[in-house]
């Protein structure tokens, strides 16, 4: 049937998938390889899986139109090849090989200037993919211009998270990506039960959590960041992103696991000051210490007026000793509240009752 793939494929055809190995038949990746010939020009959307496809086309089959393609193992050496589609918006990248990790800062050292000339990657608004690290993403990063409208950017690590990682990343995203066009930058890392270590923090001098090389990208809507345990969110920093990003309507900046965890400087005065600031914000997942509040404060609103559109609100570890003045403190000030994850929170923390008293009402 392979040999007369081309006959079950009519002219007008724009979306397709394809799956070719290196372990398929000789008449079966040379029917592959023409249908898609044939049909290059009309295509739109692409799904590839496996490398032995990408062989051939890249350099020969004309994907003028081309929007949205989707590859399940790429190279690197592929990506200069996909660069040069003129009308490619979304690019999903899944296993990425052919990195040598040789230096831990390699995956930092990628520049323009460094490039040929050429228009790469004119049109790209939606970047994802995953891999080893979150640096890798640097070999895509590179291939983006200035003037390119990146809208979104999502990532996965697929091993252990440390915090050079995202401090890495953060440095990626400042130096290659539009300010102005990007809205959403969403990373994930792979183990969340092995994050962290001896090696990532220190009780009496933890890592902080530096984000300030995005502080132009004032259009972002939503940063969503899985940090290792041993990132610290500091009052100043936390204080600064409204003026940084005042259209936010999601920020996660939850740890990755319960144990260990560096000391908290958040309480909830920071985290109710950050919404109210943030007119837009409907999703918040910050740890914060939620001891401090008090009998005589707990149904005392810090708004003017309580924040209509919080409705989630992600607790990651965040300590609780007093679940009714919680409880209390959370429905005065955010009555919208409709989802409290507390899927990293101890068993028996009480944040448990808290949620099932939330839902009552």
């Amino acid at each position: 049937m392979s040999s007369h793939m081309g006959l079950f494929l009519g002219q007008g055809i724009t979306s397709m998938q394809l799956d070719l190995r290196a372990t398929d038949s000789p008449v079966h990746r040379i029917a592959s390889r023409m249908a898609l010939h044939r049909l290059g020009p009309t295509i739109t959307k692409l799904d590839i899986r496996g490398l032995e496809l990408l062989k051939y086309p890249a350099r020969r089959l004309p994907w003028y139109r081309l929007q949205h393609l989707s590859i399940v193992r790429v190279t690197v050496e592929t990506i200069p090849l996909l660069a040069t589609l003129p009308r490619l918006e979304t690019l999903f990248l899944e296993k990425m090989e052919g990195i040598v990790y040789d230096d831990a800062e390699s995956n930092l050292n990628f520049t323009r200037e460094a490039l040929p000339a050429g228009c790469y990657f004119p049109n790209l608004k939606h970047l994802e993919g995953e891999s080893c690290r979150f640096g890798d993403i640097g070999y895509i990063l590179r291939y983006i211009p200035a003037t390119t409208p990146l809208e979104t950017i999502r990532w996965k690590q697929l091993s252990t998270t440390h915090r050079a990682d995202v401090e890495g990343f953060v440095q990626l995203v400042a130096r290659h990506c539009n300010p102005t066009s990007l809205t959403s930058v969403k990373l994930k890392g792979f183990d969340l039960s092995i994050f962290g270590g001896p090696d990532d923090w220190d009780n009496t001098e933890p890592a902080r959590l530096d984000l300030n090389l995005l502080s132009a990208f004032q259009n972002l809507e939503r940063v969503d960041l899985s940090c290792p345990p041993g990132l610290t969110i500091e009052p100043e920093f936390l204080a600064a992103i409204p003026h940084s990003w005042p259209k936010l309507k999601t920020l996660v900046l939850c740890p990755s696991i319960v144990n260990p965890s560096p000391p908290l400087l958040i309480d909830h005065t920071h985290v109710t000051q950050l919404v109210r600031q943030l007119s837009h914000l409907q999703v918040l997942g910050l740890r914060f210490d939620a001891t401090k509040i008090t009998a005589e404060e707990r149904e005392q609103t810090e708004f003017e007026t309580p924040s209509p559109k919080l409705h989630t609100l992600r607790l990651g570890n965040s300590p609780i000793e007093s679940r009714a003045r919680v409880t209390a403190f959370l429905k005065a000030n955010f009555p919208a509240l409709e989802v409290l994850e507390r899927e990293l929170a101890p068993t028996g923390s009480g944040w448990q009752t808290v949620r099932v008293d939330l839902m009552k009402y």
